[in-house]
């Protein structure tokens, strides 16, 4: 598994665990990356944004290009250049899956992200300080090797969180991967630059790629009963009314759009976390 060791983190970085039994697992080896898209419909979740998976930034352009349309007929009748403000948004052919850590700054900070990301029915969020970061990133690869998804993943690599969602920029063209880690501010209500983010991103394959492999078994689309819950959503329908022609349009040469990953990426290393991170508080 490629691992891109540009802008890796030095740490330590904080994991915080929304339930007790996936800080026990994370602990024991268990690697859990989230798809990008899955944060759009977490409504009233801390971690909801609607515009993940996409950079937005606005451009104060000296020369933009204005088009001049008849009135009558509204075609095309000229073009000048002026100032103006240029709204760029951009979106990557890969799907993205996530691990987000932060890089915190004191005792209040670990505190204030403890009550943030804990689960409603559970006391404060358990967290992991991942003291090793090199040998994380080793073992997340190895555990990714090793499972089911190999052959969909093109390599790891480390994003520090931008929280520019929005603002202006001095550039026409966003950086690569911009979608993968820019984030708003805030969402409206709570802020997120307090959560000082770092991913770890495992880039998929384009979905093209992914279709020419021959071995029948495309564990990045979502299959069953969950597929349907989908497709029925994205099209604003109740499952049972889901016609077969409705069906149809999503199988393999249908809409690129179309809602059909599974969410987590779980994947587990056989040797435990625990030369490579430390679980707080140890024991519940």
């Amino acid at each position: 598994m490629k691992i891109n060791q540009a802008n890796m983190p030095q740490g330590p970085l904080y994991h915080f665990f929304e339930k007790d039994d996936h800080a026990n697992d994370f602990i024991n080896g268990e690697i859990r990356l989230g798809w990008l898209k899955k944060y759009h419909p977490m409504e009233g979740d801390v971690r909801e944004d609607s515009t993940e998976s996409t950079s937005q930034h606005i451009y104060n352009d000296p020369e933009q290009l204005i088009i001049i349309l008849d009135k009558t007929t509204r075609k095309k009748k000229g073009c000048i250049r002026k100032p103006g403000i240029t709204n760029i948004s951009s979106s990557s052919l890969n799907e993205f899956y996530i691990l987000c850590t932060s890089e915190v700054a004191d005792g209040k900070n670990i505190a204030e992200l403890r009550e943030r990301f804990k689960h409603k029915d559970e006391p404060l969020s358990r967290y992991a300080i991942i003291h090793d970061i090199k040998m994380f990133t080793e073992m997340t690869a190895q555990a990714l090797e090793l499972s089911e998804y190999s052959q969909y993943i093109m390599g790891l690599k480390w994003f520090k969180v931008e929280y520019s969602k929005g603002q202006e920029k001095t550039t026409l063209q966003p950086p690569v991967y911009l979608e993968v880690y820019q984030k708003p501010a805030s969402n409206g209500e709570k802020d997120f630059t307090c959560e000082h983010e770092w991913r770890l991103a495992a880039c998929i394959k384009h979905k093209i790629l992914i279709k020419s492999f021959n071995n029948g078994n495309n564990v990045m689309f979502v299959n069953g009963e969950e597929r349907l819950r989908r497709i029925a959503k994205h099209v604003y329908m109740d499952v049972k009314d889901l016609t077969p022609e409705i069906l149809q349009s999503y199988e393999e040469d249908g809409p690129e759009e179309a809602p059909l990953w599974i969410e987590t990426i779980a994947v587990n290393h056989a040797d435990g976390l625990k030369k490579c991170a430390k679980l707080f508080p140890d024991v519940r």
